[in-house]
């Protein structure tokens, strides 16, 4: 027994000199930077291949998820550019809301946004957002479909990705007749008009989730396609 307690013991200190002998392993370099901004609760999110001193970069606005999600989701993804993710607790009003308190919000968070870029080396001095592109999940779509009443954010925005994300309400707020209520697709509507003509981008999924007082986002997509009057493939 004694030597077998040896031997484990000489085993053991080879073990920990073998560990304190090994070259040490440089630590893999991060695949994002993850900037806090101060507008509103979001983040910029800068992937490790982005852009360097660049005098134009595009950016993504999301509306809706953890900035870390969406960031390994964004780099899966490869676009170009950044990301920004903002994001509150809560359900559609508290989307809307922000933006009606200030409409200079997005202003100011592309600005806080883009003066990080520029301290971060992503942009140079005087470098500036090329295009702006929109997404959203779940509750984010109020802040798109906000924002798409002011001419300039709908005339800015070059693409909308609502990840199964565009809800509204019925006609006479009936239920039982289920009609979606055109009042609350017709800026969606636009945007999809000048996607169907390649001037726009707009992607749109959804799930078969029954909302039993407003219109769910399948029915929401099944507005945007009759309305173009297309068929699923």
């Amino acid at each position: 027994m004694q030597q077998h307690s040896i031997a484990l013991l000489f085993a053991l200190n080879l073990f920990i000199f073998a560990l304190l002998a090994a070259p040490a392993r440089a630590a893999e370099p991060p695949a994002y930077r993850n900037v806090a901004l101060k507008s509103a609760p979001s983040h910029l999110i800068i992937p490790a291949g982005a852009p360097k001193r660049a005098a134009k970069v595009d950016v993504l606005v999301h509306f809706k998820g953890g900035a870390d999600s969406l960031a390994k989701a964004f780099l899966e993804a490869k676009l170009d550019g950044v990301l920004i993710v903002v994001h509150w607790n809560g359900l559609s009003r508290v989307y809307t809301k922000p933006f009606e308190d200030n409409p200079n919000l997005l202003e100011e968070i592309l600005d806080e946004a883009r003066n990080a870029a520029r301290a971060e080396g992503v942009l140079t001095k005087d470098g500036d957002w090329n295009k702006l592109r929109t997404s959203c999940f779940s509750a984010g779509w109020a802040s798109i479909r906000h924002l798409l009443k002011d001419k300039k954010w709908f005339d800015r925005i070059d693409t909308i990705l609502a990840a199964d994300s565009i809800y509204a309400g019925f006609v006479n707020n009936d239920a039982t007749t289920r009609i979606v209520n055109p009042d609350n697709m017709k800026d969606f509507r636009r945007f999809a008009e000048l996607a169907a003509q390649g001037k726009k981008t707009f992607i749109v999924t959804h799930s078969q989730e029954r909302t039993p007082t407003y219109a769910s986002t399948r029915e929401c997509a099944e507005d945007l396609i009759q309305h173009l009057k297309l068929n699923r493939e």
